[in-house]
């Protein structure tokens, strides 16, 4: 709440200088400061704004993996595999709510066959029931691979299967790939990270600003 009121007030000040100050000082000089001032308070207005909804998406992309992730245990509960794991060699789903890159590879490195996100929740409602809804990241095509890939990933290969996002803000949890690629993957082989484990990785909402 603090961070938010704070937030208003450089934006409050950016408002003046933009639209208040040039009519009030004298001399072009003057000016040309005050709309500079203007400028980079809005920029950072701008900034800490971003800071907050990626704060919020963080936390949604989290629980999005984790909810993911139970349901797949829950269907190899039921059948002794993971989803799709009958495709001969790697398979990889990608889970996007916009178009991808010509080479998407480029930005997530997964490496085997690619199936629509189709045959993945076709499988899943078969054997857990209508009701499964495949996640996609919160973010959706905004800023497009500008910041962060924005999609997950599903990967299968044999009887190992693991799913990954990409947070913005690292965590204990997650491993850097660089400014605004936190990678965040739950998995069902021994050492990986489980969805309680994810859980408890992230604060809870209220936390986080928002």
């Amino acid at each position: 709440m603090l961070f938010r009121l704070l937030s208003l007030a450089t934006f409050l000040l950016a408002a003046v200088l933009l639209f208040l100050v040039p009519f009030l000082v004298r001399g072009r000089s003057r000016k040309i400061a005050a709309l500079l001032a203007g400028g980079i308070a809005a920029l950072v207005f701008a900034g800490s704004e971003e800071i907050q909804y990626q704060h919020r998406f963080d936390y949604l992309r989290a629980r999005h993996l984790a909810t993911f992730a139970r349901q797949i245990d829950a269907y190899r509960q039921q059948t002794g595999h993971c989803p799709l794991a009958s495709a001969a060699g790697p398979l990889v789903v990608r889970l996007h709510a916009g178009p991808l890159p010509a080479d998407p590879g480029r930005y997530d490195g997964a490496v085997g066959t690619v199936r629509d996100a189709g045959a993945l929740r076709k499988e899943l409602r078969r054997v857990l029931g209508e009701q499964v809804q495949l996640p996609v990241d919160p973010q959706g095509f905004r800023y497009a691979y500008l910041v962060a890939p924005n999609w997950y990933l599903y990967r299968v290969d044999g009887d190992r299967c693991e799913l990954t996002g990409w947070l913005f803000h690292h965590r204990p949890c997650t491993s850097d790939e660089g400014y605004g690629r936190q990678r965040l993957t739950v998995g069902t082989a021994p050492g990986d990270l489980s969805a309680d484990q994810v859980d408890a990785c992230l604060p809870p909402l209220e936390k986080t600003g928002q």
